[in-house]
């Protein structure tokens, strides 16, 4: 405790504001202040945001058909902005992990240009390396056998505690599955828990795109199918982030 009061007077006097401390307390219910996560300034704004933004390209793409291909500036603004949101959804975990029980404010956070490179870098090389083998697969052989299954099995296994650790030590040992065996291997049962939940979470973000934001709803239904879908992921990242503090001595990863 000494030692993180001197690193925040460190900061001040550097004149750096530090992030703020958490002491995981929660004024709710467990499921009601997971479910009321998003409920700060900034987590409303970035949901409203994520699902403006989103209505907007469904918009865009009723009127002008094709128009956020791979090529020109359409699609170029749509990746800087699913950067942005990707790398705000990481601070979510990360806040989160801290001990947060809401969206934290992005003034607050202020990353320097190589940090966010980096923890983006971070993020997706996990995406790729276990999320993305299954999904693949299944888009260009177009086939559900074992081998699909193995690599669902791959990416179920290894995908959530792979990022988790991507976002707290943003280093290469995330994408090193033997290490992320053995962290499993110390909240095998709790880890469980939490590949249930999101799983759940998963299925149900798939369940309202497949009904109500698939092309040809009205767009009052895409507006709330997107609405559910962002803000369900915000509450998957603060469950992920939570996993970490509940457990963070078993896992004992540094934070």
């Amino acid at each position: 405790m000494a030692e993180n009061q001197s690193d925040r007077k460190l900061l001040e006097s550097l004149g750096m504001e530090p992030l703020p401390e958490h002491t995981g307390a929660r004024a709710l219910p467990g499921p009601v202040n997971v479910l009321l996560y998003p409920w700060s300034a900034s987590g409303l704004v970035h949901v409203s945001a994520a699902t403006a933004i989103a209505m907007g390209i469904a918009v865009g793409q009723r009127w002008v058909p094709g128009l956020v291909r791979p090529s020109g500036w359409p699609f170029l603004v749509t990746v800087l902005v699913a950067l942005y949101f990707a790398w705000y959804l990481a601070e979510c975990v990360y806040d989160s992990a801290r001990g947060g029980g809401r969206a934290p404010n992005i003034l607050s956070i202020n990353p320097g240009r190589s940090e966010a490179r980096s923890r983006i870098a971070y993020l997706f090389a996990a995406a790729a390396l276990y999320a993305l083998p299954a999904v693949l697969y299944l888009l260009y052989v177009r086939r559900v056998d074992w081998v699909f299954w193995i690599l669902t099995a791959w990416a179920l296994v290894f995908a959530p505690i792979g990022l988790l650790a991507m976002v707290i030590q943003d280093s290469a040992d995330a994408l090193n599955p033997l290490f992320l065996l053995g962290s499993i291997l110390r909240v095998s049962l709790p880890y469980l828990g939490l590949l249930i939940l999101a799983t759940g979470l998963a299925g149900l973000d798939a369940l309202v795109f497949r009904v109500w934001v698939w092309p040809g709803t009205s767009l009052a239904l895409q507006a709330v199918g997107f609405l559910i879908i962002i803000y369900g992921t915000f509450i998957l990242a603060h469950v992920l982030g939570r996993f970490y503090w509940r457990y963070r001595e078993r896992l004992d990863w540094g934070l």
